[in-house]
């Protein structure tokens, strides 16, 4: 048997079908998941920090607080969550604190 042909039989369709190739395809995908993820977890809780620093003068500094360590503890999930509850909560709160302009009277 030449080398080439221990090389040849190396790359058939019967080397590659083996438990560990498996095994090897499935970690690399459960690797790409992770990091995927955790870009995500780390993007949300940048925009969700940025997000609460735009908002802090409408919110009183315990509920800051809290949302900050909400953000920060369950970054992605803690970021969902401001932009869905707390972020509209706190421009609803704006909205009714903030004065009614009169209409311009057109004298």
């Amino acid at each position: 048997m030449s080398l080439f042909s221990v090389a040849m039989d190396m790359f058939t369709p019967q080397h590659f079908a083996g438990p560990d190739v498996l095994f090897s395809t499935i970690f690399a995908g459960v690797i790409i998941l992770n990091l995927l993820l955790t870009g995500l977890a780390i993007a949300g809780l940048i925009a969700g920090l940025v997000s609460l620093s735009r908002h802090r003068q409408l919110l009183g500094g315990s509920e800051l607080a809290l949302w900050v360590a909400i953000v920060v503890l369950a970054s992605l999930i803690g970021a969902i969550a401001w932009f869905t509850i707390g972020r509209t909560r706190a421009r609803e709160i704006a909205h009714a604190a903030a004065p009614e302009t009169p209409p311009a009277s057109s004298d």
